[in-house]
């Protein structure tokens, strides 16, 4: 096979790291990717693409009929993909389904049977087990509304190796996931407010017992709260509750028995039926680290 050398760029062994980097990612990227080191294999990444696209592409006509589809170029196991319209930072889920290793579907499509202003920015987010892998967007256009013929789909990687991570695939995820939380937030406080914190606060000693506050200032209906453990872009599911408008409640916490270096970095999630209202990060510090 040929290799494009624009795209693939490696630097020289240090004697600890030798990484490979593709930039732009294709779709046609996937696949599996093994080191080998004094002729042994020495680490095997499978590195799986995602791409979402519309039917048709191009500007569209207000009430027109429009297809998403998100599409994902492997399945191990398992795979949920779903679609989330997204509005002013926060996402409403539309449809999801579960892709598995033995069934040879690969993309997940939503019909939109009559496009309006408000249905113009999605986003495809993937899931396996309880991670959250990866989040797509796409926005479309109409033609009346943005003069200009143009749908812009986006292609996303995930791999199964720790080593690789979103903020690497895409160096502006961080920034972009900064904003998005700040706007998530600020549109939230309209309603509500929600805080996290840490008992003890301050600085953590390694092994020492901690507890993660989320409190809501009023719960209105009812409201999920969730606890999230952040790890190179990418949040695992914890803990999270139902409160309700009847109940006095308004905090969820979470207990660490034993702090350790896996456990520093951590997110509330806060949801009113199917829409992501806030993400609140909390960074703990433990004492002994640099």
């Amino acid at each position: 096979m040929e290799t494009d050398k624009e795209r693939f760029s490696f630097d020289v062994y240090d004697g600890h790291k030798f990484p490979l980097r593709i930039s732009p990612v294709k779709f046609g990227d996937s696949g599996r990717y093994i080191c080998y080191y004094d002729g042994h294999v020495a680490a095997t990444v499978t590195l799986v693409t995602i791409r979402v696209s519309a039917e048709p592409p191009g500007g569209l006509s207000r009430n027109q009929s429009v297809v998403l589809n998100c599409e994902i170029s492997q399945v191990i196991d398992s795979v949920t993909l779903a679609w989330l319209r997204m509005k002013g930072g926060r996402g409403e889920l539309v449809k999801q389904e579960v892709l598995t290793e033995r069934a040879p579907k690969r993309c997940s499509a939503s019909p939109c049977p009559s496009l309006t202003e408000d249905q113009l920015h999605w986003a495809c987010v993937v899931f396996t087990g309880s991670v959250l892998r990866a989040q797509v967007p796409l926005h479309l256009t109409l033609l009346a509304v943005g003069g200009n013929a143009d749908s812009s789909g986006a292609d996303n990687i995930y791999s199964d190796a720790a080593e690789i991570q979103n903020d690497q695939a895409n160096p502006r995820a961080s920034t972009e996931e900064t904003e998005s939380e700040e706007l998530q937030y600020s549109v939230f406080s309209q309603t509500a407010l929600s805080l996290v914190s840490a008992e003890p606060p301050g600085g953590l000693s390694r092994n020492q017992s901690v507890v993660l506050n989320c409190e809501i200032s009023r719960v209105i209906d009812s409201v999920t709260l969730a606890w999230l453990r952040m790890k190179g872009g990418r949040g695992e599911l914890v803990k999270q509750e139902v409160l309700t408008e009847r109940a006095p409640k308004t905090m969820l916490s979470l207990t660490l028995p034993s702090l350790t270096e896996d456990q520093l970095h951590w997110a509330c999630v806060v949801f009113t039926g199917s829409v992501l209202r806030a993400q609140v990060p909390l960074h703990l510090t433990l004492l002994g680290m640099n």
